[in-house]
């Protein structure tokens, strides 16, 4: 590769030290982990989203390079010519390049790095995550002894879970440039309930792929996080985590999901499914 020529600086942050045992070059797409610089990743396996670009090389295991400068903005010169005129350029999946081609394999990030201006020159804009949070109603159906099409309580509606046996879904998706899963809750209305006993199973997978890739972890008898709530109180149980339905394998940009509340039992009356809110950050 020629050797780059980086103009139109911006956003510059110095002292940024290098994670052990890695080598980055000037102009590479660089994230963080635990506060050290490691090289930009869009591989669904171990993505690690782009926070800077390099303005020097460095050398996690060299004590004279292991900490570089870097920038948010630039515009980068490369004579080899590698660019298309006028493309979105993308984090690739090889570790801290550009790509063209929006990434595709199942769970891949998809960040937008910059737009190339003609074949030798590319304007890097590297944007910060911003929060979002999404809510998935609850589906109803129709079995005996199930919730059915949903009840009205002090105008909420929903499935009315009311005694053992009744089942309830929920489905829902990640959108594809999330980088992080903060938060996840299954919300219900309490009916004068004060307790419920549900065991929480969920499946996950990508589109054109099996609808199983992924089961998460169950969680079994599951009660409300908000203890002995009153009645018409919104209660909620968390599903993300270590140990819960979205863990860190689950948790994946673009992943279609399906939470199913196997209903155990009821305390003090009965609770409608509201559906689960997400939060989180993305692109």
């Amino acid at each position: 590769m020629a050797e780059l020529d980086i103009r139109d600086i911006e956003g510059v942050v110095s002292g940024i030290t290098v994670t052990a045992d890695v080598v980055i070059k000037r102009g590479n797409l660089i994230g963080l982990t635990s506060g050290a610089a490691v090289l930009a990743d869009a591989d669904a396996a171990t993505f690690i989203y782009a926070r800077y670009v390099a303005l020097e090389d460095g050398d996690g295991n060299d004590t004279r390079h292991n900490k570089i400068e870097a920038c948010t903005r630039c515009t980068i010169y490369d004579s080899d010519a590698p660019f298309t005129a006028q493309t979105r350029q993308y984090v690739s999946g090889t570790a801290g390049a550009l790509t063209e081609t929006r990434p595709a394999t199942d769970g891949d990030l998809k960040q937008t790095a910059g737009w190339s201006i003609d074949t030798y020159t590319v304007r890097i804009e590297v944007e910060k995550p911003h929060e979002f949070q999404m809510f998935f109603c609850s589906d109803t159906f129709d079995t005996t002894g199930e919730p059915g099409i949903g009840t009205v309580d002090t105008i909420w509606t929903g499935p009315q879970m009311d005694g053992d046996g009744e089942d309830a879904y929920i489905k829902g998706f990640f959108p594809e440039t999330m980088v992080a899963l903060d938060d996840a809750k299954i919300l219900f209305n309490s009916i004068a309930a004060t307790a419920i006993d549900l065991d929480l199973t969920i499946t996950g997978g990508f589109p054109g792929a099996a609808n199983n890739q992924d089961t998460g972890t169950a969680q079994t008898t599951a009660d409300f996080d908000n203890a002995t709530p009153a009645d018409n109180e919104l209660c909620y149980i968390t599903i993300n985590g270590a140990s819960h339905l979205m863990d860190a394998g689950f948790a994946l940009p673009g992943r279609l999901w399906s939470v199913s509340l196997d209903m155990d039992g009821i305390t003090g009356g009965d609770a409608q499914v509201l559906g689960v809110l997400i939060r989180g950050l993305c692109f």
